[in-house]
């Protein structure tokens, strides 16, 4: 079994302050290809994760190719959730890790792990994933918010994930780790995020507030 790479034997488990979310290519245009998940619930999935990022202060970069291209322009649930996000364009790479301003701009935020989503799960996704084990980082693929054509090209890039030591992981998990405790600082409008994407969380959140909702 493949070890989390640049973990140095800890724990793999975000840090909501040593963390940087990123959306790749999450543009409408990428999103019409898209099978699995459906894409209602791929962006109901991207906006829970950019307003986790929100409520958290965890910095958020929305990279995409220029707005004139055919995939179109970045789904709004990403600003609309987290107004900080930095969106950042591109034009003649092919894939955003080979952009030096882009991986300056990571570098930028100072954080050691980084959060990554992708329009395609096996080109956006698995292309800047690896790139970022490669540069040292702390890397956690948010599968269920990524895109794909078919359930193997998924399991594909889940493999090929794996063999870096890139941690997959759920958009769920991701907003439980960041979220970590209770009682916390914006704890109820945590608690509506996770539900947001988690029906079967409802129970809970009656539990937390002793009434039907």
């Amino acid at each position: 079994m493949a070890i989390p790479a640049n973990f140095d034997g800890q724990t793999p488990v975000i840090d909501s302050k040593d963390v940087v979310f990123i959306f790749v290519n999450q543009q409408s245009g990428t999103l019409q290809s898209v099978i699995t998940p459906t894409v209602p619930v791929l962006r109901q999935r991207i906006a829970a994760l950019s307003k986790v990022a929100s409520l958290s202060d965890i910095p958020v970069i929305a990279c995409a190719t220029k707005v004139d291209s055919l995939m179109g322009p970045i789904i709004p649930e990403i600003s609309r959730n987290a107004p900080h996000a930095h969106t950042f364009f591109y034009d003649d790479e092919l894939m955003v890790w080979d952009n030096k301003e882009f991986v300056e701009l990571v570098k930028s935020t100072g954080k050691k792990q980084i959060v990554i989503a992708g329009g395609s799960v096996s080109v956006a996704l698995v292309n800047a994933a690896l790139r970022a084990v490669s540069d040292g980082y702390q890397v956690f693929a948010v599968l269920d918010a990524s895109g794909a054509n078919t359930e193997l090209e998924r399991q594909i890039a889940v493999l090929r994930l794996i063999q870096v030591g890139v941690v997959p992981i759920g958009s769920s998990a991701v907003l439980c780790e960041v979220q970590k405790m209770r009682n916390v600082d914006h704890e109820m409008d945590l608690y509506d995020n996770l539900r947001s994407i988690s029906p079967a969380y409802q129970l809970l959140y009656e539990a937390k507030c002793g009434k039907n909702s």
